[in-house]
């Protein structure tokens, strides 16, 4: 990774359309795409079918899911890590996902909907439906689907989301935005002593270990897999030698003040 970094060799999440099984290398725009089978719960089998599919047209995220070769896990995955960014973000994506589980059981539609439990806005039932007196019945699938999709948000999943999905499928974390300074990503906390918070800044991509007093810990609500914004200051560095805290030579940051990013 390092050396693919100093040759301005750009390695790449897992795409639709230009990642298969392995590592794929694209001479002409200097990328490489990682292959779909390091994401945890995805096999090669899988990744192939995938990759066979570059060349073929989906009008929609829907029309793709009629024929995703992937179980929901695998396609909950792929999702959270941006696989199918070029059908929309992900957020909107997972949204139509649902919408596909719940509307079909087996690939078979469901055109009943009963108006006691109905999730979706009536104009549009009654507009692609016939109407009784407790419940619509879809008559014009796609029509209906389509126009459902449009009423859902081209959002993102939230960043805590996205990040977490990374470091559990990937095994890593990959994103980095350089406007997001201050902003890190909780990976895990040591309480033995001082509290010892391993952070992922977000602008840099590097990791660092912040303390934090106990008192501040205690009511802080902070636990591993959050998103904060936090501010440092520099204290002396301080070790137990024959049970007495002793002062070092140099600083260490501790956390003075945050925020918790709650979507």
């Amino acid at each position: 990774m390092n050396y693919a970094n100093k040759r301005g060799i750009e390695i790449l999440l897992p795409k639709f359309r230009h990642s298969s099984s392995g590592y794929i290398c694209n001479k002409l725009t200097n990328k490489i795409y990682k292959g779909v089978s390091s994401i945890k719960h995805l096999n090669s089998n899988v990744a192939e079918t995938l990759y066979n599919m570059r060349d073929r047209h989906f009008d929609t995220f829907l029309d793709f899911l009629k024929a995703n070769p992937c179980d929901s896990r695998q396609t909950e995955i792929l999702i959270t890590l941006d696989f199918f960014s070029e059908f929309g973000q992900s957020g909107k994506l997972m949204k139509i996902f649902e919408l596909y589980q719940a509307r079909y059981n087996n690939k078979k539609f469901k055109s009943i909907i009963k108006k006691e439990t109905n999730p979706y806005p009536v104009e549009i039932c009654e507009r692609y439906g016939k109407e009784t007196d407790k419940q619509f019945k879809i008559t014009d699938e796609e029509g209906f689907m389509n126009e459902i999709v449009t009423t859902i948000p081209d959002k993102e999943l939230p960043i805590s989301t996205r990040l977490e999905a990374q470091l559990e499928y990937l095994g890593y974390i990959e994103y980095t935005n350089p406007k997001a300074k201050n902003w890190g990503f909780i990976l895990d906390i040591d309480t033995k002593y001082s509290p010892k918070l391993n952070i992922y800044n977000l602008d840099t991509g590097n990791t660092v270990i912040i303390k934090m007093s106990k008192a501040d810990y205690a009511n802080s609500g902070l636990k591993p897999k959050q998103v904060i914004k936090y501010i440092t200051d520099d204290r002396p560095k301080k070790k137990i030698i024959d049970g007495h805290w002793t002062d070092l030579d140099g600083t260490e940051p501790w956390i003075k003040a945050f925020n918790i990013y709650r979507a």
